[in-house]
């Protein structure tokens, strides 16, 4: 059984707005709702009516460190409780901190029924902001209905790409008739400048995820980085079927693990990572004139912005390679992962391998073109050895193409300034996976 919140609906008896939010969250079979404070407050005490749905067990929990004790278990199935919060001191000129959290409630469902319940939060303090005793009631309506859309899919939750490719990973909950459908996909629509592309990945290729006694399906939405700032559209669809419209972006994912850093020390230390995928967005956008969404980096400091010089050390490329086949150049893709490219010319048909790599095979022209696929970012320093007709190679590291760009006084700032931030990339994700 699942517990959501359908709705939160804030009714006061004055036009001052309320002096707190109810904040709501789900993890696994309960769903918590937090009171925290949405301006500075002075107050003695607070009181809570709780009007309880039949079928919940509803426990509240403090937190914070600016009050007496206080616990609350209410039983399933009671009407009605009241329960008042007072300060360490009944101290009435308190001073309670503005976005302060200091009381939470948990619900967890008691019943099989799986019609909506809703009960009433009254919330009376004894002065607002203005010295005034109102009273505020918030009305939640919960649900413990596993799907809402009638599908049979929930989005649980979002992460991004941080160990090779760019992309958004989109974590779902699916029913199990659309988790054995060979005809159930996620459809992706990302917008780019003024045109939009589409990509759908299937139930069947998502990676599936176990967690406690929960199974999800993750899907991935590559991107190029040019487009972290781009709206990424998702949609459950089998058939005729569709679920919800998701829509998320690199950027927002990647300033919320930035803004909770202080919370979590495991985005903690994906900052400098994160913030160097940011600027390496924004010089993207710059080179390939996409920016009407704005930059990527738009929200850090001038210091965390500025590009410093790459020291690059790396050895010359090796080409050895049959008579009649030459090396006409090599290029770096800057999509949404890494990949190297060669341009051969050859009177015969070549073939092209590369150890635990891809290698996709291309023609453009008089050109056969070897791409080796999917280097991670904290590989881009490696040394890759790409074979031709297995009697001759080409090995080559990616910051040979960086270091060929910055030395060339005829490339354009804006390539050498993705490059520069391609390579501090680079280093920050050795930094995160050592």
């Amino acid at each position: 059984m699942i517990l959501s919140v359908a709705s939160i609906i804030v009714n006061a008896e004055d036009p001052a707005p309320a002096p707190f939010d109810l904040i709501a969250s789900r993890d696994g079979d309960t769903v918590t709702l937090s009171l925290v404070t949405n301006a500075e407050l002075t107050y003695a005490n607070v009181t809570f009516e709780l009007t309880e749905p039949a079928g919940f067990t509803l426990t509240a929990i403090q937190k914070g460190g600016d009050f007496g004790d206080f616990g609350c278990s209410i039983s399933s199935n009671v009407a009605r409780r009241r329960v008042s919060l007072v300060t360490a001191d009944d101290d009435y000129d308190t001073v309670v901190e503005e976005g302060k959290e200091f009381l939470v409630f948990v619900l967890d469902a008691t019943d099989s029924e799986t019609q909506d319940r809703s009960f009433s939060l009254k919330v009376t303090t004894a002065a607002d902001i203005n010295g005034k005793s109102l009273p505020w009631r918030y009305d939640v309506i919960v649900s413990n209905t596993l799907y809402e859309d009638g599908m049979g899919e929930r989005l649980i939750g979002y992460t991004i790409s941080l160990d090779g490719d760019i992309g958004v990973n989109f974590y779902m909950e699916l029913s199990e008739s659309i988790a054995e459908s060979e005809t159930a996909k996620m459809h992706f629509t990302i917008p780019s400048g003024g045109k939009t592309f589409e990509n759908d990945v299937y139930v069947s290729e998502a990676r599936v995820v176990e967690r406690g006694n929960r199974t999800y399906h993750v899907f991935k939405c590559r991107v190029a980085a040019k487009e972290m700032t781009s709206e990424i559209k998702a949609q459950m669809i089998d058939g005729d079927q569709t679920g919800a419209e998701y829509v998320y972006s690199v950027k927002e994912y990647a300033d919320y693990l930035i803004d909770h850093a202080s919370e979590d020390a495991e985005y903690a230390a994906a900052v400098p990572l994160v913030k160097a995928l940011l600027n390496y967005g924004a010089r993207a956008q710059i080179h390939f004139d996409k920016t009407s969404t704005g930059l990527a980096n738009a929200d850090l400091t001038e210091d965390e912005k500025a590009l410093g010089t790459p020291d690059i050390s790396v050895a010359a490329p090796i080409v050895d390679l049959p008579d009649g086949v030459t090396l006409e150049g090599a290029t770096l893709s800057l999509k949404s992962e890494t990949s190297l490219s060669f341009y051969f010319k050859s009177s015969e048909e070549l073939t092209f391998s590369c150890e635990g790599y891809e290698v996709e095979k291309a023609a453009s022209g008089s050109y056969q073109i070897a791409r080796i696929r999917g280097i991670n970012a904290k590989d881009i320093g490696n040394v890759f050895t790409l074979k031709v007709n297995e009697s001759g190679s080409v090995t080559y590291s990616p910051l040979n193409y960086c270091k060929t760009v910055l030395d060339d006084e005829t490339q354009p700032d804006v390539l050498k300034d993705v490059v520069k931030a391609l390579y501090f990339y680079w280093q920050a994700a050795v930094a995160y996976f050592e």
